[in-house]
């Protein structure tokens, strides 16, 4: 009788199959300049080969460390793929972190070699200066390496698909980033996942664009997966710049934007301002914070894209739930996992019509985890899972509110405060003996505190039992994350250490 033997599944086997089988198709670069470049998946692969091979002249090889700093390039690419192709392990160091932050994870990871580009030599100069034995080379080297027609992995057999390939760093949020290690296993079952119909539902036809880069999160696994299905990959410098990202999205017909909620609300801003439309998106896949009702439906509606929230975070690959909005739905969660990932609530702590109320704990193929607890992870958010397996993700725990005899939802207060005229941003954050601020940032205006609350009270009272915030604080701007979500812990030390909440605070 024959039997299926199992093969092993390593990252690289991805970029080689990209090489054969998508070989034309291309990915499509801007650097901090603006200037564009492009590169087919068969170059690509043997790019990373010569990568490879000048890598184990270095003297790199299994289990070494080699740090990126960097923003989303095809270089960068090729680099990831041929260390992971000889069994050494990237780590994708966020170039936007505080020094204080970058460097002591740059020691920890006792990188034999550092990788950068040009818009990251500063930094590079500055952790190098700590760390005098560490290699030093610019990843436009890829640019000049021999090609090699060789294929990636060449000792495949001796590779372990448990094995290290990559390492990520958590957004910071909730203090200092954490580092989340990723096997070969891991990444190629996650981008298996990513392109399922019900998760990001991508094709071989598809332009995607990822707004976030390769250090948050590997871009949501987007140089994994395109690769995968041959669908053409975009990756674009970091930016605030909504008028920038529809550039973007316009000059490469992108079919597939993944953004963050802060992403959306900014471009529909500039959408309304300018009467301008996207003409190619299809669809988008939003993730972050949880998206309002009403700026998804405005997305489907106005602009005829398909929306998907997704929920997930560097732990989890990222990619661990969807939801799609449907036509003329009125709720949007955070969706049913995908296969390979479960989801339990630890010791409730409320209920919600009659469903606990806990911590959100998940596991998985592509989940890390600190180890024991059944291979569980605590994901410090505040969740509930509803009959039909759909998760809904209140807050984070220690920015819950509670309200009159409910807990309240700190993105949805944030996204409907954003909508009042003159608010730019918003942030709820819990003080001292349960006393919520709802700080805002105004756009050249100030804005009546009796403005924002009755806006509340229109939108959200009767979700909330006619909750309000104790306090408004008006602040110049707020301290943000490398991937534009708000410092929350930072604002609430800020707020805490003035007696007087409502005076204008300034953060430097």
């Amino acid at each position: 009788m024959a039997c299926v033997r199992p093969l092993a599944l390593h990252v690289h086997q991805l970029l080689n199959h990209a090489a054969r089988v998508h070989g034309q198709q291309v990915v499509v670069s801007f650097d901090a300049k603006g200037q564009r470049s492009t590169l087919s998946y068969a170059a690509l692969a043997a790019g990373a080969a010569a990568c490879a091979q000048a890598l184990r002249r270095e003297g790199i090889g299994r289990g070494d460390a080699v740090l990126h700093l960097a923003l989303s390039s095809a270089d960068q690419i090729a680099w990831l793929y041929g260390a992971a192709s000889i069994g050494a392990v990237t780590h994708l160091l966020n170039p936007l972190f505080e020094p204080s932050h970058a460097l002591p994870l740059a020691l920890q990871a006792r990188p034999r070699l550092l990788l950068h580009d040009d818009a990251c030599l500063p930094l590079a100069r500055v952790l190098l200066a700590q760390a005098p034995g560490v290699l030093i080379r610019s990843m436009a080297d890829a640019a000049t390496l021999p090609a090699s027609a060789a294929p990636l992995g060449l000792d495949d057999a001796t590779l372990d698909e448990q094995a290290p390939a990559l390492v990520c760093y958590s957004s910071g949020t909730t203090g200092l980033p954490k580092a989340v290690q990723y096997s070969h296993r891991s990444l190629v079952l996650h981008a298996w996942a990513c392109a399922m119909t019900d998760a990001m539902g991508l094709s071989g036809s598809d332009r995607v664009l990822p707004l976030m880069q390769l250090f948050h999160a590997t871009a949501w696994g987007a140089p994994f997966v395109c690769p995968m299905i041959g669908a053409t990959l975009v990756l674009a410098p970091p930016s605030r710049d909504p008028a920038l990202w529809l550039r973007c999205i316009e000059l490469e017909r992108v079919s597939v934007l993944g953004a963050v909620t802060a992403h959306w609300a900014a471009l529909l801003a500039h959408l309304e301002h300018t009467g301008a439309k996207p003409t190619s998106l299809r669809s988008t896949v939003i993730g972050g914070t949880r998206v309002p009702p009403q700026l998804a439906q405005r997305i489907h509606d106005t602009l005829g894209i398909e929306v998907r929230q997704a929920w997930g975070m560097t732990e989890t690959s990222p990619l661990a739930t969807m939801e799609r909005l449907e036509p003329g739905g009125v709720t949007l969660r955070h969706g049913r996992p995908v296969f390979g990932l479960q989801l339990e609530i630890g010791s409730p702590l409320a209920a919600v019509d009659g469903l606990p109320l806990g911590e959100l704990r998940v596991r998985g193929h592509w989940v890390a985890t600190p180890g024991g607890e059944g291979g569980w992870l605590a994901t410090g958010d505040l969740a509930t899972v509803h009959e039909d397996g759909r998760l809904e993700v209140i807050d984070r725990i220690e920015d819950a509110v509670l309200g009159a005899g409910c807990i309240v939802s700190s993105a949805l207060v944030e996204a409907n405060a954003r909508s009042v005229p003159g608010v730019a941003d918003a942030a709820l954050v819990a003080c001292a003996a349960n006393c919520s601020v709802l700080a805002w940032v105004h756009s050249g205006s100030d804005v009546p505190d009796d403005d924002i609350t009755q806006a509340l009270q229109a939108r959200l009272g009767a979700a909330f039992a006619g909750w309000r915030p104790d306090v408004l604080a008006r602040v110049d701007r707020f301290p943000y994350t490398p991937s534009a979500k708000v410092q929350k812990q930072q604002l609430r030390q800020t707020l805490a250490a003035h007696p007087n909440v409502l005076a204008r605070l300034a953060f430097a």
